[in-house]
């Protein structure tokens, strides 16, 4: 089940869904490589001029991910849970 899945502008490499559900995923001017998401449900993850590489969520929940002019490096979620976390002009790196 998957809605509202938007790219303007990007470059998508590697994004893969597996048995999930996905939710207002919106990509505004933002490159996208190896964003691994399995047996998750996402919900509102919203890159505003922001880079995702190597984002891997296993077994995980995502809710209200923003980035504002923000980049994600190599997060990775082993059976964690992300809830609300706001990027405005910031960086999140290993």
């Amino acid at each position: 089940m998957s809605a509202t899945l938007i790219w303007t502008k990007k470059l998508s490499t590697t994004l893969i869904w597996t048995k999930e559900i996905v939710c207002n995923l919106n990509l505004d001017e933002g490159i996208v490589c190896d964003l691994n998401v399995d047996k998750e449900i996402v919900c509102d993850l919203d890159l505003d001029k922001g880079t995702v590489s190597d984002l891997d969520l296993d077994k995980e929940n995502v809710y209200g991910l923003n980035l504002d002019e923000g980049n994600v490096c190599n997060l990775d979620l082993d059976e964690g849970i992300v809830c609300d976390l706001d990027l405005d002009e910031g960086n999140i790196r290993v």
